[in-house]
Formats: structure tokens, sequence, C-alpha cells
């Protein structure tokens, strides 16, 4: 009936009895910020960025720069010879946020095997990870910060806040169907419970995939999908968890949806959540752009959900970063990264209310390359099974 790709941040689906099984998660919850919505990309490289070829052993390749990514270049930069990175500051609480040295670009391409790779993730020590399919087959690479191959790090991107959040799906009733209940529980950082697990959410027979995002105060936003089978409904809903149970009852998030003429609607998942200074979180979702005349589609833009509280407008700030947005490590301002790739982009730093602190052109970020933004301030461009990645370059 519908696409549903929901390849969430934390994603637990229950299609299936689950086993009882907890994850302890960094109070910052998952540190990821990506810019499209799919997690998936064909492996062929659009024509408008069909420049020259990212190299196959991992290493940097200094050749590949923002005028051969495109063959359209010399038109773009005549067009954006008078663009430049916006004015910023001074702003008295820019005090003290500054960009060090840009490390250098990092590259790296799936094999000519590949038929279509996963979005690509950082693990906040300098490595990044692509999931890439072969003859329905799956594999994975990880390359490290010198260009070679890598172990994996899956604790790069906790932060030492004193606290964890775990969640785990339990059967809370016997019968046909069972019931079962999501749970959440604060952990200190050895993972020794601050408390009891606490249910968020509980459902029989349908299908349910939740997401959780933990703000700065160390409250947690969990959303969720509910998608029964054999069935055209669906419907969503969220909530609000702290550390001594809920704060609040559960409520219907900001939706993102399709509908067409036939009677048919699908949802296009939650988008981009960013932690906030002070609290709360904010979700960005994309415009889906023209779907035809037979199909409406809830527009894109930003939303913001104050700790504890539903969804309302969001600081204007945002507005000129399509979710490409992320919390600076301590949480003293916010890194993001400007500009649609047309006139290139820009690396930009925000104070705790938003204020432009300093931008600084990024080379090689023309195009058809996605950004996705991480807690150690490592920069990753994707296109394709094409990966550019720039290792703390916002620390």
């Amino acid at each position: 009936m519908r696409p549903l790709a929901l390849l969430f941040a934390s994603l637990l689906c229950a299609c299936s009895p689950p086993p009882v099984a907890s994850v302890p998660r960094a109070i910052l919850g998952d540190a990821r910020s990506l810019a499209q919505d799919a997690g998936s990309y064909p492996s062929a490289t659009p024509a408008e960025d069909a420049g020259a070829p990212l190299p196959q052993d991992g290493a940097p390749d200094a050749s590949i720069s923002a005028a051969s990514a495109s063959p359209d270049a010399a038109v773009a930069a005549e067009q954006c010879s008078d663009a430049g990175p916006p004015d910023a500051g001074p702003f008295a609480d820019c005090a003290g946020l500054t960009l060090g040295a840009v490390p250098d670009r990092l590259d790296w391409t799936a094999p000519a095997a590949a038929t279509s790779c996963d979005a690509a993730e950082a693990d906040c020590s300098g490595d990044v990870a692509l999931g890439w399919w072969s003859s329905g087959s799956p594999n994975s690479t990880i390359i490290g910060p010198d260009g070679g191959t890598a172990t994996w790090s899956g604790n790069g991107c906790a932060v030492p806040t004193g606290m964890l959040v775990a969640d785990r799906v339990v059967e809370t009733a016997p019968g046909n169907p069972p019931t079962f209940t999501v749970q959440l529980q604060w952990q200190s950082p050895d993972q020794q419970p601050l408390g009891d697990w606490h249910d968020v959410v509980s459902w029989s027979y349908d299908n349910l995939h939740y997401q959780v995002q933990v703000d700065t105060l160390g409250n947690a936003l969990v959303l969720w999908l509910e998608d029964p089978p054999m069935s055209h409904e669906w419907w969503t809903g969220a909530r609000w968890m702290g550390k001594d149970g809920p704060l609040g009852a559960a409520f219907v998030p900001v939706t993102p949806e399709c509908d067409d003429d036939y009677g048919y609607s699908w949802f296009r998942g939650f988008g981009t959540l960013v932690q906030l200074i002070g609290g709360g979180i904010a979700q960005w979702v994309s415009d889906p752009g023209p779907q035809g005349s037979k199909v409406i589609c809830t527009p894109g833009g930003w939303w913001e959900y104050p700790s504890g509280a539903s969804a309302g407008a969001a600081a204007g700030w945002l507005s000129p970063y399509p979710g490409t947005v992320q919390l600076l490590r301590g949480g003293a301002g916010y890194w993001a990264v400007g500009g649609d790739g047309t006139c290139g982009r820009t690396l930009d730093v925000l104070s705790p209310s938003g204020n432009l602190c300093s931008s600084t052109p990024l080379a090689d970020a023309q195009g058809s390359w996605q950004p996705s933004l991480w807690l150690d301030g490592t920069l990753v461009l994707q296109n394709g099974c094409g990966v550019r990645w720039w290792p703390g370059l916002a620390r």
C-alpha cells in the first residue's frame, strides 16, 4: 500500500515477538543528523555531479575539487562569483566559539560491484562506515581517519554527562496476539540502573516502529509509528519520558505524509532530530517536492518540541539550514552546513541563541553531495556510493 522507508537513527521493530534486551544510549541520544530522509542511495553518480571518480583504495585524493565535481562548474562559478559567506557577528554569546584549522578531507567509494549503498555513519572517532549491496548481499567497509580500513568504535559519540538511557521491548501480557510494551530506564555510565523501567507505549497485533531522542536536560522524546498488517490504516504517536517516568500523556507528533486520490496515504518518516541547548528537540522534515496532480504531501520545514511538550514553531535561526545542524560537543553552541550545493557550502558556527559566529567556505562540497553532521564535529558528504569526510572538522 505505501512504501515505508523507516531507517530511524534508533529503530526497533516489534513485527515479531522480540527478545528482552536493553540498549544503553548517551544522554544526548543519537549524534547523527542526516540531511536526507531516505536511507539508501543508488550507486550511480547523478549526471550533474559526474566529475572525477573517487579513489577505490580509500586514500585522500587532492585532485577532486569543487571545480571538477560538475561539468557545469564553470557556469556555476560565474553565477556564484559574487556570492560569499554570510556576515557573522560580533555577538556577545559568540565568545570562545571559533573554528580551528580545517583537517584534510578523506575520500572513499564502494567497489564497482556495489549496486546500492546505505547512508554512511561515523563513530565520532574519525572512522566512517559505509554499507553497500552487491548481488543482493550486504557488505560493509570501515575507513579510518588515515584513509585505510579500521575497526568500528561504537562508543565514540557518547557524551559523558553522568547518565545513559536504555530502551527495551517486553511482552507484558500473554494472549493471541500478546501485548508488547516499549520501556525506558535511566542508567549510570557503567549501566547500573538509576530507577525502574517505565512504560512508554503498548500494542498488540499491529507493527510498531519507534525511535528515542534524548535532549540536553536528560528527558527522552519517543516517537512511534503503528502500522497494522493487512490494513490501509496507520498512525503515529509521541511521548516525553523522564528518569522517574512519563512527563505527560502521549500526543500526536508532526507527521509527514502523502495522500493520493485513491484514498491511500503513506508516512514519510520523522526526518532529522536535533538536540537543543537548554532542552527540547528540533525536528526537520524535508519538502518532498512536486508529486503530481493526484498526490498531496505535507510540506517540509522545522518544528520544535520543548522538553516535555508537544510540537510548536521552531526558532527562526534554524530556517537557513535544511536539517544540517548539530550540537557542538560540550553544548557550547551549534555547527551547521549552509548553502544548497549550487554555489558551494559553508561551515557555520552558531551561538546558543542561534547567532552566526563564523562562516567558512567548504571546498569540494558542491553538487549533489548530501551532508550529515556528527557530534564530534565530523562532517560526512555522500553522493551515491561515494563518501567524503573531514574528521573532527567542527571541534
